[in-house]
């Protein structure tokens, strides 16, 4: 009968085993270094989220006056006014999956009513459609538009 002491062992296999016993161990004590149940409400700060998250989180948005010019916005790339009341938006990322909510703007100077219709004819694009009370084009004064994904 052999002893164990007379067993010997490749370097791979003390190796592998070595990775296997690493790879697990550390795993297993990240899992449990933090968890939900541990975490107190009002404690994580933006600070303790990655900016890829917090990306994702922030709602992407587009204020545009009524000649196409961009005035304030998140992820858009661009915005081209196609027409009278027709402007297209583009966004760096696709919004196919997303909800494009638009309002009708308006300034002390323009007041504005009519309805606003929303389309995503391309990928990364949200069309955006304004028309008067009567159902004619309109710039108005332009529009907010928001995407959620």
């Amino acid at each position: 009968m052999r002893s164990i002491r007379s067993i010997r062992l490749s370097r791979t296999a003390v190796l592998v085993s070595i990775a296997a016993l690493v790879g697990t161990a550390g795993s297993a004590t990240a899992a449990s270094l933090v968890t939900s149940a541990q975490i107190k409400n009002g404690t994580i700060r933006e600070v303790d989220v990655s900016q890829a998250y917090r990306d994702k989180l922030s709602p992407w948005f587009a204020k545009v006056d009524a000649a196409g010019e961009l005035l304030a916005g998140r992820h858009v790339t661009d915005v081209s006014h196609v027409g009278p009341g027709d402007w297209r938006v583009t966004f760096n990322r696709s919004v196919q999956k997303c909800a494009g909510v638009a309002t009708v703007r308006g300034t002390a100077a323009v007041e504005h009513y009519g309805f606003i219709t929303t389309y995503m004819p391309l990928e990364k694009v949200i069309r955006v459609v304004v028309r008067d009370p009567t159902g004619k084009p309109a710039d108005g004064a332009g529009f907010n538009l928001v995407s959620t994904c």
